[in-house]
């Protein structure tokens, strides 16, 4: 029975690594984007999806019994709810540069044309008459 509660215990320890391991990433993802720093991002979204998959096979097979240690159980319910907050962050900036990138293509879409090699970016003197 108690190499039961030792697995179980064993089992909810990992579990409590990997939400603080994804924790990470997601500030990790935070900093590259902040940072500019493509290649870090996508390294950090890869981790976070290696994660994400990882915390649904141990989920599947995770509870909670009565017995169980209450320390680690508090810290479990701390890190999930430290994670929620910082998905909602993490989701809020995501959008935030979505709409920021797209606004930034919009304007090379159509002021692009005054950054063109063959072009000139200034306007060509005009010669204005009236005709009275």
């Amino acid at each position: 029975m108690s190499e039961l509660v030792a697995n179980r215990e064993q089992e909810q320890r990992v579990y409590l690594a990997r939400l603080r391991a994804l924790s990470e990433s997601i500030v990790s993802a935070i900093t590259a984007i902040e940072g500019n720093d493509l290649k870090n991002f996508q390294s950090c979204v890869a981790t976070q999806e290696n994660i994400c998959s990882e915390l649904s096979v141990i989920h599947q097979s995770f509870s909670f019994q009565e017995g169980d240690n209450p320390e680690l159980l508090e810290e479990i319910k701390k890190a999930q709810i430290a994670l929620a907050h910082l998905n909602l962050v993490y989701s809020a900036l995501i959008t935030r540069s979505k709409r920021t990138t797209d606004m930034v293509a919009g304007l090379f879409r159509c002021y692009g044309l005054g950054y063109d090699k063959g072009r000139s970016s200034v306007a060509e003197p005009h010669a204005w008459s009236c005709e009275v």
